[in-house]
């Protein structure tokens, strides 16, 4: 594939999804997955060269400097709580995101692009099936699996992730902390995908079918009845 600005930008957007489901890892106390957002933006930025997203941006920003006014004033007053205020910046880093990437993917996948994407996210929904199933059984039969060395997502802050929960049967989780964050990132790729293709690939259906299904998530049920 010819390297040019194009390719470049969907060279940085695959790389960005890999970083993205590396949900359970963290690289020097800093989630993989944020690191991918931020990658994401990378060619997002392009956006800038066009008047009516500029326009929006800045509404965008008075807007959150409207919601963060009360915190903005607690710098002024000295009562800035900074373990509290990360989280909310980082929801907001995400929103800005989710902007940026919107206003990108709208504007960039033509449908030479879009045919591009859809042959990396068929490899990737093969890959990725089979490293959910590894994982589900290499947990199950004690094989090897790289280090989770992110904290858990319950209340404990700084704990270990958990793989087993005593009140029901083993789920898979992939490279994620918690089942239903596999299904909320991964089903919608592979719904993408199966609805805008016109390959009749049976073996990729049934390895998806069983890594998805390995999650036992009620989550996945729901989107099954939606769709």
């Amino acid at each position: 594939m010819k390297l040019n600005k194009k390719n470049l930008y969907l060279a940085i957007t695959f790389f960005s999804i890999l970083l993205i489901f590396m949900d359970s890892y963290s690289l020097f106390s800093i989630p993989v997955t944020w690191i991918g957002l931020s990658f994401l933006i990378l060619p997002s930025v392009t956006n800038f060269k066009d008047k009516f997203f500029r326009q929006y941006f800045y509404y965008l920003v008075v807007f959150l400097f409207a919601v963060n006014l009360s915190s903005l004033i607690g710098i002024i007053d000295n009562n800035f709580d900074y373990s509290f205020e990360l989280y909310s910046l980082l929801r907001y880093f995400n929103f800005v995101s989710f902007f940026f990437v919107y206003f990108f993917v709208i504007k960039f996948f033509n449908n030479e692009n879009y045919s591009k994407f859809l042959r990396f996210v068929k490899l990737f929904i093969y890959i990725y099936s089979l490293i959910i199933i590894y994982i589900y059984f290499a947990q199950i039969f004690d094989l090897y699996e790289p280090l989770r060395n992110r904290a858990n997502t319950n209340l404990l802050g700084n704990s270990s992730q958990s793989t087993f929960w005593l009140s029901q049967p083993h789920r898979a989780m992939g490279t994620f902390r918690e089942p239903i964050f596999l299904v909320a990132f991964y089903y919608p790729i592979v719904l993408l995908y199966f609805i805008n293709t016109k390959d009749n690939d049976y073996f990729l259906a049934i390895v998806t079918g069983i890594s998805l299904g390995l999650t036992r998530s009620n989550y996945l049920k729901l989107y099954v009845l939606i769709f």
